[in-house]
């Protein structure tokens, strides 16, 4: 017989639930899931939006602990791609060519348009502190949505503060949102989702088609918009809402709920592939496109550099590795057992198996290895592991709450044994306590677990590959006094440390001023130029080494140098070889 019902308590449902569920069932449902957490938040006196706000006030408290810490010890812009994502937003509105054009193809845009209103503030975006300000906001989003998902899910109060917990006490996670990194964008709209599914679910499936677009077709769409794994998460939450619609209501029914939950991310990745074809001349130029993971990592194939490429084993070995990297071994451990345990039938059933979707994302992120499409080591890809860190918290608070209840109902047995009066206000005490003990020991092992090792092994190494072209943009920057600046930053990622208005810049991202300015048709086409005569890929090195009259160096590190143009020392190199004013 199908149950459904709260943590400890059981709500009897029709045996065949095929058809459509009578409403007194519904609201019997309705009635075990949505009061049972605000019940228990009432008797520690406080109601449910009090609860919340104090969960987004703890997530800021937190959040900007970490912002100091990972400013004081510099972190904040010690990966290469948060640099990157910095330079993206900034181009929006800064430079000749500002506007939605600039997000490019490579990465999807939404966490570049959250982040660009941040840069706006020169000193903001060149220390980063503009990404740590929105991802501070994603931070307390993220604990929001995932208290009431828990709390949904489980109808426990003690199971949503536990989720909360399990976040806010993983290091890596905290670091993440102190950086300009997409990650937080992503975690806040998955969470936003299961959130509202998760509450949809709990009215028995009663939305509105309004209702259904704007409380769970919306963040769905935001989903689509911040990273691919999303797309996997958003493609199986469908099919569980289109089974759970029909096991429910009917197929009819399911067919609505699934045509206008689908409506919003659908049409998102509409606006991506139409975007992609407007701008750069093909829909699939993020996938195939110069700078795709498909180009980059057809190199590497070639090569034999792609270690999990067909082997199945190694590829979820090696995903297993980068989320105990970032989720910490206690969490992701923790979890995989609790993932297995619910699957096998233990304990209480979820109200809500929407959680699960996340998964869709790891099993992208092997697929991705299989494939070939990327790599994961300790110099690339170590965050990649924090996307299945919702389901894991959701899974620990199950766990609290499972745990608080058996302690619960122990501790009554024992009372009525030895007959012990005040039964029920011990049994809660004994409850909480057992719950704190938890989720204490769980924020001790993840802060020695969950310490963000690999990923600042990662940024590391990344900077010390960028050491020598950071230094000359940086002096390049110190010295400035007018004039436009040729680097070519798809093999010179060093904009950020030189620190200009994309107006004084000539890029890959300044159109046709670039094209003219590498193909040599003028005499200067900037005063000042950085290169980094490694990178066989440097155009501005190219040409430099084809047309060095008037160019001087003026500044070396390593392999990088700036030139600044001399034009009366180009026009006695003309007058001397008597070749004249060239072309």
């Amino acid at each position: 017989m199908a149950t459904a019902g709260s943590v400890g308590s059981v709500v009897e449902l029709p045996g065949n639930v095929s058809g459509k569920v009578p409403e007194h069932y519904l609201n019997g449902l309705r009635r075990a899931i949505a009061d049972r957490g605000t019940d228990e938040l009432a008797r520690q006196g406080h109601s449910l939006p009090h609860a919340e706000r104090l969960v987004a006030l703890l997530a800021v408290v937190v959040g900007g602990l970490a912002v100091r810490w990972s400013f004081t010890h510099q972190l904040a812009l010690l990966i290469t791609d948060a640099q990157s994502h910095l330079v993206i937003a900034r181009r929006i509105f800064d430079g000749p060519n500002a506007g939605i054009g600039q997000v490019g193809t490579v990465w999807l845009p939404l966490p570049h348009l959250l982040l660009a209103p941040f840069t706006l503030s020169m000193s903001w975006w060149r220390n980063g502190f503009g990404a740590a300000v929105l991802g501070v906001v994603c931070l307390a989003v993220t604990c929001l949505a995932i208290f009431r998902t828990s709390v949904r899910a489980t109808g426990s109060a003690v199971a949503g503060w536990a989720s909360v917990v399990a976040l806010l006490c993983t290091p890596t996670l905290l670091y993440m949102h102190t950086t300009a990194m997409t990650e937080p964008v992503l975690l806040a709209t998955v969470c936003v989702t299961l959130a509202g599914v998760t509450r949809w679910e709990s009215t028995g499936w009663s939305y509105s088609g309004g209702e259904i677009v704007a409380f769970c077709g919306a963040g769905a769409f935001c989903v689509v918009l911040s990273r691919y794994e999303g797309w996997a998460f958003v493609a199986t939450l469908t099919l569980y809402i289109g089974v759970s619609v029909w096991r429910w209501k009917g197929l009819r029914a399911a067919i609505k709920a699934v045509r206008l939950f689908a409506l919003a991310p659908a049409l998102a990745g509409l606006l991506w592939l139409g975007f992609n074809a407007l701008y750069f001349g093909d829909a699939l130029a993020f996938q195939r496109g110069e700078g795709s993971s498909e180009a980059q990592m057809a190199v590497r194939r070639t090569i034999g550099a792609l270690p999990d490429y067909h082997r199945v084993g190694r590829s979820v070995a090696t995903f297993s590795w980068v989320t105990q990297a970032t989720c910490g071994k206690i969490l992701s451990i923790g979890g995989l057992i609790l993932t297995l345990l619910y699957a096998a039938g233990v304990g209480p059933r979820l109200h809500s198996r929407a959680p699960f979707a996340v998964l869709a994302m790891g099993a992208f992120h092997i697929l991705s290895l299989w494939t070939g499409q990327t790599y994961m080591s300790h110099e690339y890809a170590v965050r990649y592991g924090i996307v299945v860190i919702p389901l894991f918290a959701v899974l620990f608070g199950w766990s609290v709450a499972w745990l608080t209840d058996v302690v619960r109902c122990s501790w009554r047995s024992m009372s009525g044994f030895v007959k012990r009066s005040d039964s029920h206000g011990h049994a809660g005490r004994a409850a909480l306590v057992a719950a704190g003990i938890m989720m204490c020991a769980l924020t001790v092992g993840q802060f020695t677990t969950a310490y963000p090792t690999a990923l600042l092994h990662q940024g590391r190494l990344e900077q010390q590959r960028t050491i020598d072209t950071d230094r000359a943009a940086t002096w390049a920057g110190e010295h400035y006094d007018g004039g436009l600046v040729l680097i070519d930053d798809t093999a010179n990622p060093s904009l950020l440390p030189l620190g200009l208005s994309y107006n004084d810049v000539i890029s890959s991202f300044s159109g046709p001023q670039w094209t003219v300015a590498v193909a040599g048709r003028t005499r200067a086409p900037a005063r000042w130029a950085i290169i980094d005569s490694a990178h066989r890929g440097d155009r501005v090195a190219a040409l430099l080494r084809n047309r060095p009259d008037g160019w001087e160096p003026v500044f070396r590190s390593g392999t990088a140098s700036v030139f600044r143009y001399d034009p009366l020392a180009d026009l006695h190199a003309s007058l001397s070889t008597g070749a004249g004013t060239r072309p």
